[in-house]
């Protein structure tokens, strides 16, 4: 059944002229809108003062938030989406759909390792999501957690590690190994990724490239979300480009490959931290998540 969900999504979705320098390549994925749940995501519910997002307790635990939907509609978090404040930033370990009016609890991982301290009772959201390469090494350690005990937790020494290489490489200095250093000091580079990308008006995701290999796949239920979440996207995947190598040009051919093979992966299903059904894909070079809710792939 899930298996058909993800084949139907991916079969839905026509690929268009790619857009971008050859670092970072980006071949848009035009598509229908699916019916589906209505939902804010995370920037609109906080900008809107729907959502709060704190540690669980005044000691705090480093892998797991409290998360309150105040409003009358479901609330998406995005996997890899950032939060920055509290004692230490956090990045979300996977796609999640929270109820409304609901407070739960939400699994992440720490992406500031050396503060332990709170800057503000509650979190805000970065305009950037986490850099391609460590997300999904993070995903496949979520995955591996999910089989083996059915938690959602992340190697947290692994993300420290590939945080403070990044660091290291684009020279970002930061006393608390903050990952946001890091975007922050190629801000001029990710902003003409931003341009370069700006979504189609039927984009319902993308397949981004890097130095022309794969670097990660995103598709949406609806164009509208993948265009709020476009920017925070094409920042995550040009943080890695200029960093591996030089441009090359990509054979668009290799890429419906690619994406034909997503429908030949391996599917594991889990009920979703909230609402939905948790999927975990993987075969023995490709890893991948997605959230269903109802007939529609929320997040792939």
């Amino acid at each position: 059944m899930f298996e058909e969900q993800v084949a139907q999504t991916l079969d839905g979705l026509e690929l268009a002229e790619a857009v971008g320098d050859g670092t970072l390549t980006v071949f848009p994925l035009l598509g229908a809108d699916k019916p589906g749940p209505h939902y804010l995501t995370l920037d609109e519910a906080l900008a809107k003062g729907l959502a709060e997002v704190t540690e669980v307790s005044a000691e705090g635990r480093v892998p797991e938030l409290f998360f309150e939907n105040k409003g009358d509609d479901p609330i998406l978090l995005v996997d890899g989406e950032i939060l920055i404040g509290a004692k230490q930033n956090r990045v979300l370990n996977l796609t999640i759909l929270v109820r409304p009016k609901s407070r739960i609890t939400i699994p992440v991982s720490c992406v500031e390792q050396g503060r332990w301290s709170a800057s503000r009772a509650n979190f805000t959201s970065a305009d950037h999501a986490m850099f391609a390469a460590a997300k999904a090494r993070k995903a496949e350690h979520v995955s591996a957690s999910m089989r083996a005990s059915g938690r959602r937790t992340s190697n947290q020494s692994a993300v420290w590690q590939d945080i403070s290489e990044r660091l290291h490489k684009v020279g970002a200095p930061s006393p608390t190994q903050a990952m946001s250093a890091a975007f922050e000091h190629r801000r001029e580079h990710l902003e003409k990724a931003v341009a370069a990308a700006r979504p189609l008006a039927t984009q319902r995701g993308a397949v981004y490239l890097v130095g022309g290999k794969l670097a990660g796949i995103e598709v949406f239920d609806k164009a509208s979300t993948y265009a709020k979440l476009a920017p925070k996207l094409a920042r995550s995947y040009a943080l890695d480009a200029g960093l591996k190598g030089e441009a090359r040009k990509v054979d668009p051919l290799l890429v419906s490959l690619t994406l034909a093979r997503l429908k030949t992966l391996k599917v594991e299903s889990y009920p979703g931290t909230d609402l939905g059904t948790d999927l975990r894909l993987a075969d023995e070079a490709l890893n991948g998540a997605a959230l269903v809710a109802g007939e529609a792939v929320l997040h792939l």
